[in-house]
């Protein structure tokens, strides 16, 4: 599956890091792209993929345990 992952992004995507759970996919989530489009739009920049832990939701977000912050800016994502 990891390799069908790595395929699909660009060359030096860090597929490690956000698509190889320290659990087995099946027990928390799995994320099913027939058409691929997930791949797409992460190449193409219009989407983006964060792996972290969510310490609180705010008004205008998520605070993550990285201590990064992920806000929802008109229809577009931006992480700080």
């Amino acid at each position: 599956m990891v390799d069908a992952v790595r395929k699909a992004l660009p060359e030096g995507f860090d597929v490690d890091s956000h698509f190889t759970p320290h659990y087995n996919p099946w027990d928390q989530r799995v994320c099913f792209a027939p058409n691929g489009d997930i791949f797409k739009a992460i190449s193409d920049g219009t989407a983006s993929v964060e792996t972290d832990e969510i310490l609180a939701f705010s008004e205008t977000g998520l605070e993550l345990a990285s201590a990064k912050s992920w806000q929802r800016m008109s229809s577009s994502r931006q992480l700080a």
